[in-house]
């Protein structure tokens, strides 16, 4: 299998490597993932390319994105609501487990949560 990338120390523009019409770049964005081998299209998961009224991945301007991230999209695009789901809902409680908390957020190093 060929390496998309030629060097660990090149990464290409997110505009040159992104073929899903539900990933949005911005200008001068780039992913350098020559340690995985693969293009961005495949760091955005369950993002399917043939609807486009539901999730979008959008990645603003002069963003550096490197090897392995993945991007953990919501995956409603393919969820087939006629199938029993794994999902433990019997968890779920009637009290959220951090309501009394002032901040539930903990910094941990480097790592960003995003949410909208």
């Amino acid at each position: 299998m060929t390496n998309y990338f030629d060097s660990p120390f090149k990464g290409k523009l997110l505009s040159e490597q992104v073929k899903n019409p539900n990933i949005k770049v911005g200008r001068y964005s780039y992913y350098s993932g020559y340690y995985h081998g693969h293009s961005f299209d495949d760091c955005a998961r369950y993002l399917f390319p043939d609807r486009d009224d539901v999730d979008k991945l959008i990645i603003g301007s002069f963003c550096s994105i490197g090897s392995g991230a993945s991007f953990i999209m919501a995956g409603n695009q393919g969820h087939r609501y006629d199938w029993a789901s794994s999902f433990p809902f019997f968890y779920m409680q009637e009290e959220p487990a951090f309501s009394s908390a002032l901040d539930a957020f903990q910094k941990a190093g480097n790592t960003a949560l995003l949410q909208s």
